[in-house]
C-alpha cells in the first residue's frame, strides 16, 4: 500500500525531493526562531530544544529518504503500470453490488 501511495503522488524521486524541501523549510524556520531568541542564560533551554527539533527533523527525513530509496524500481514501475486497475479496485470498494 505504501508503494501505491508513493507512486500515486509522483514516485520516489518526487517524494525524495519533497522530503528534502520539507527538511530545508523546517530547518530554516527553526533557525530563524533560534535567531530571534535573545541571548540570555534564561533562554538557553529554549535554544537547546529548538536545536533538538532540528536534529529530529533531520533524522525523520533521513529515515523517509532511506525508505524511499529502498523501494525496488521494478516494483515501482509495476505499481505504476497497474495504477488504473488499483484505482478502479479502490473505487469499487465503496459500491455495493446491484
Amino acid at each position: 500500500m505504501e508503494i501505491y501511495c508513493v507512486v500515486k503522488i509522483g514516485g520516489t524521486l518526487t517524494q525524495i525531493a519533497a522530503a528534502q524541501r520539507l527538511e530545508a523549510t523546517e530547518r530554516a524556520a527553526l533557525l530563524a526562531e533560534i535567531a530571534a531568541v535573545p541571548t540570555q542564560a534564561s533562554t538557553e533551554s529554549r535554544v537547546a530544544a529548538l536545536r533538538q527539533e532540528i536534529q529530529e527533523v533531520e533524522r525523520s527525513v533521513a529515515h523517509r529518504i532511506a525508505y524511499l530509496q529502498s523501494i525496488d524500481p521494478q516494483e515501482e514501475r509495476n505499481v505504476h503500470s497497474c495504477l488504473s486497475l488499483i484505482d478502479a479496485h479502490f473505487a469499487n470498494l465503496g459500491t455495493s453490488p446491484a
